[in-house]
């Protein structure tokens, strides 16, 4: 299944785990934005929950990421 994942303030290695999948089934069918790796500030309203504002910084960090994948 085609995707796309953010890893955002995940615990338990989760992000990681993440990763290896997305790793695991190649870009052709799923692709990462790693917010973690990146100085990126999302608003919240509660921890680990994105207010409007940081769902509109997650979603045009992620476009500039993978954009041009999800645009074909």
């Amino acid at each position: 299944v085609a995707g796309v994942v953010a890893v955002d303030l995940l615990r338990g290695g989760q992000g990681d785990a993440i990763k290896l999948i997305a790793n695991h089934f190649g870009e052709d069918q799923v692709r990462y934005a790693d917010i973690l790796g990146e100085k990126v500030t999302i608003a919240k309203y509660a921890n680990p929950h994105p207010n409007a504002a940081g769902m509109a910084t997650m979603a045009e960090f992620i476009y500039s990421k993978v954009g041009s994948w999800i645009d074909e």
